[in-house]
């Protein structure tokens, strides 16, 4: 074990390192023949397919604060974004998704296949893979549509909740000695649990609007350029690692022959 760390440990002479890194032909090789297998891994277990959807996201800020202060943007954009993003991915949202498409569970999609690219406002981009890309497209189209709904219909409620919200506290104010039983009680609470369930607390200042609706783009999650870089760095490194360790292991030879020499 002792030999096995020395020989780990055991530094090069700066002449081999330097003689390597001089080596301009043994890099080119060493990426070459690395880009070459990144190629052939590319040919034969190809990355899924990559469909693209997107939607154009306006938080209209300026109409939810009447104030210019950049910690209240900050709060606002982040409070707003983690609400799209959770609708994006809720139950609900991914249950219409599934229901358009057989075959595709929500665990399926939740799985990797749906993936979300989001600034605070602009263009949000809705990835879906699949090996098939048709498949994909059909994917990202239903996902794109089924968050738009969804964040459509909880912004059209809420003024409605508001008011209702309003006109319920007013009867309050004005019967405060109300029985629990009156059944005007029953039908707020009936009416404002409904309107609840369809909201998911979204700005109603937010506007969304699709940027792309037929002909997706389609391409591989990884592209074949990304394969070629990616080996050619790694075949030059191994290049480099295996010259090195060759001239070590010749330049002890060497050593070991003089020695037995004398």
């Amino acid at each position: 074990m002792k030999n096995f760390n020395d020989r780990l440990l055991q530094s090069d002479s700066p002449d081999h390192i330097l003689r390597v890194l001089q080596s301009w032909r043994l890099w080119v090789f060493g990426a070459v023949i690395g880009a070459l297998l990144g190629w052939g891994v590319y040919a034969l277990f190809p990355p899924p397919f990559r469909a693209q959807g997107s939607l154009v996201v306006d938080y209209n800020i300026e109409d939810f604060w009447s104030t210019k202060l950049n910690i209240q943007y900050a709060f606002f954009y982040q409070r707003e974004t983690k609400k799209l993003k959770a609708i994006a991915y809720s139950d609900e949202t991914l249950e219409i998704v599934t229901a358009q498409i057989a075959g595709v569970s929500i665990q399926d999609l939740r799985s990797g296949k749906l993936i979300l690219s989001y600034p605070y406002e602009g263009v949000w981009h809705f990835w879906a893979d699949d090996v098939d890309p048709l498949q994909a497209e059909i994917l990202v189209k239903a996902w794109v549509e089924a968050f738009d709904e969804r964040v459509h219909n909880s912004i059209e409620v809420a003024p409605e909740l508001d008011t209702l919200r309003k006109e319920f506290n007013q009867f309050l104010s004005e019967n405060p000695d109300i029985d629990k039983s009156h059944p005007d009680l029953d039908r707020y609470f009936d009416q404002l649990t409904d309107l609840s369930k369809m909201i998911d607390g979204v700005s109603p200042y937010i506007d969304i609007s699709f940027s792309q609706t037929d002909s997706l783009p389609v391409n591989r999650s990884v592209s074949a350029s990304t394969y070629l870089l990616v080996g050619s760095f790694v075949g030059a490194g191994v290049a480099v690692l295996t010259a090195l360790f060759f001239l070590s292991q010749n330049n002890k030879t060497n050593r070991e022959n003089t020695l037995d020499v004398g």
